[in-house]
């Protein structure tokens, strides 16, 4: 038997925390039910919520970061995505400059970069960790609306099967953290 508490209780007995990071495997709005729209953590974070439920409860602007490599998705594509790109397109191109490139110690070049968005000061975030958060995300903070278009634009991509950073080939899960910010 495990005792369980509302986050609320939580919450008055430690005080709002200046973030917030919630992960409880499709339970996170039960969490997010118990905030107070008056009394927000300045930032948040949840693995794949609807960026509606962070709106209705008084959150403005968000960041939604790929889990798989902390990239921000957005649109127009943020530089360290189209950066990304151009890395994983060097590093599977039959073009014979490129090819020689890699074959000449390139390859690790390339694959140090690609993992860059992985790294924050002298921090690298490995894979399955969530990264940084605030004012640390790359990328710039989305409207309510540019956020729902931009899942939507992924979501029909996704359907049609195409290829994207944010998901692989052979996997189409699309694992992302959407960020939250009072203001």
């Amino acid at each position: 038997m495990v005792r369980c508490r509302r986050f609320g209780s939580i919450l008055e007995e430690f005080g709002i925390p200046y973030y917030l990071k919630i992960d409880i495997e499709g339970n996170d709005f039960l969490c997010l039910q118990d905030l107070d729209p008056q009394r927000l953590p300045k930032f948040i974070s949840m693995e794949a919520i609807s960026p509606d439920l962070l709106a209705e409860r008084g959150f403005r602007r968000f960041k939604a970061i790929s889990q798989f490599n902390f990239l921000p998705i957005e649109l127009p594509p943020a530089p360290e995505q189209r950066r990304y790109e151009r890395i994983q397109w060097m590093l599977r191109t039959r073009n014979p400059l490129i090819r020689a490139f890699r074959l000449f110690g390139g390859r690790g070049w390339l694959n140090r970069q690609q993992n860059r968005c992985r790294r924050h000061a002298d921090w690298m975030f490995p894979f399955g960790s969530s990264g940084p958060f605030g004012e640390e995300l790359p990328g710039r903070w989305l409207s309510h609306d540019e956020l729902v278009a931009t899942f939507e634009h992924l979501l029909k991509l996704k359907e049609q099967k195409h290829s994207s950073p944010f998901w692989t080939e052979k996997e189409y899960s699309f694992w992302v953290d959407v960020h939250g910010r009072a203001d």
